[in-house]
């Protein structure tokens, strides 16, 4: 099916609209109980520990749980299908958690959904290897996950409206009733393609049945551990990815205490900056990528090495600036970069990892960077800034996570060292 014909290249720009739209669908879903907080809380006299498991391990526990399995029937199984009806599933799930009369089945209907929309991000990066050729392909995946920002700039704003307007449970609708008819697009209008059609192996079955190279979990775990810049990556990933997720958990925070602003414009500074810049910068990196790199990964290495480092000098203006000018441009330059590497490592990630395995290892990879990024890094910012004490405390909590960049600097600097000298 991939060709380089006018009429292919459409048709990979319609198959990656559809796979971002969903991505929006699926950071919108993963958010939209930090929004309607507060209307849950009171309608189901919840305790601030229940919503936090509502909103965090309730979802989080069963993503983590299901990605290897999910990982594992990507690289086995035809993945237009299976993304099909995992959307559906957390699709209708959510639409039904508006109509949820106790706490209990909210967090049952969540739990589940986790599960559900684990393969989403491992099937999807691994269609777009198969759509589009190794010298659009940093376009792509750029395209891809500035959908992430996106998603959050339309659940703050859409999420804020409907609060205004209407109950807590509109909220499940809109996140929910879209992601159903995004999964009977995604079943009617696309195709599976062939494994391996852009890389340089004996392309596998484009039905996606059972491929000749041995894929389980002990051969996983050997081509990552025979690949020392792919065994890089999965550290690596995990911080590129992690240290803008914390610093979103955490922004708020340190404009409110630092700069004295409300709530409200803290939200309103934090969402701009990681939404609109990070979105802008996942965005334009791709084409510049692939311009700069034509396919080549060592020379792509170089981008999330140079980034980390302007990212760690803009991260230093915002949280050592001495104004809250400083700050809001330290955030919008420091979430720009961000968009620049976080794509960009996962499209090392794409070139490294062999085509019938990529469903595995991008699952190991977002596993990782799941627990790390959404677990552990904003938990160490809360308890340096406790034990450092003081109002200020929050400046150098977050400035420990982003100095944390500069291992991810070196790992790259390294990657394509390594990288060119093959």
């Amino acid at each position: 099916m991939p060709s380089h014909s006018d009429s292919v290249r459409a048709y990979s720009w319609y198959y990656l609209a559809l796979l971002t739209l969903i991505y929006i669908m699926g950071s919108i879903d993963r958010g939209v109980i930090s929004v309607i907080a507060e209307p849950l809380k009171l309608h189901f006299h919840l305790s601030d520990g229940q919503i936090g498991l509502l909103s965090g391990m309730g979802y989080s526990a069963s993503y983590a749980i299901a990605i290897l399995p999910a990982g594992w029937l990507i690289d086995r199984n035809n993945r237009r299908n299976l993304l099909s009806i995992t959307v559906a599933i957390w699709g209708l799930l959510t639409t039904i958690s508006a109509f949820a009369s106790t706490y209990g089945a909210l967090l049952v209907a969540r739990s589940v959904v986790g599960a559900a929309e684990a393969p989403i991000t491992p099937g999807s990066l691994s269609l777009i290897a198969d759509t589009f050729p190794k010298d659009r392909r940093n376009t792509a995946v750029g395209a891809y996950y500035a959908g992430s920002a996106a998603g959050q700039i339309i659940l703050f704003l859409i999420g804020s409206w409907l609060l205004a307007h209407f109950d807590w449970r509109s909220a499940f609708l809109v996140a929910g009733v879209p992601a159903v008819g995004l999964a009977a697009l995604l079943l009617l209008t696309t195709l599976e393609p062939e494994r391996g059609a852009f890389d340089a192996i004996t392309p596998r079955n484009a039905a996606g049945s059972t491929p000749a190279a041995p894929n389980g979990p002990l051969a996983v775990a050997r081509t990552i551990w025979r690949s020392l810049p792919l065994l890089l990556s999965i550290p690596a990933i995990a911080i590129t990815s992690g240290v803008p997720y914390a610093l979103t958990v955490w922004s708020t925070s340190f404009f409110v205490r630092v700069h004295h602003v409300t709530v409200s414009e803290g939200l309103t500074w934090t969402g701009m900056g990681f939404g609109l810049c990070m979105a802008i910068g996942s965005f334009v990196v791709g084409p510049l990528a692939d311009r700069f790199s034509r396919g080549d990964v060592g020379k792509l290495a170089l981008i999330p090495a140079v980034t980390s480092i302007l990212a760690i000098i803009a991260g230093i203006l915002m949280l050592l600036g001495p104004s809250k000018i400083d700050a809001i441009v330290g955030l919008a330059l420091f979430s720009l970069m961000c968009g620049f590497f976080y794509s960009t490592s996962y499209s090392i990630a794409l070139f490294l990892a062999p085509p019938d395995q990529r469903g595995s290892i991008m699952a190991v990879i977002r596993m990782t960077s799941t627990l790390i990024g959404g677990g552990l890094l904003p938990l160490v910012i809360g308890v340096l800034s406790d034990a450092i004490g003081g109002v200020g405390a929050i400046r150098f909590a977050l400035l420990f996570i982003i100095l944390l960049l500069a291992v991810c600097a070196l790992i790259y600097g390294w990657m394509y060292r390594m990288l060119r000298s093959e």
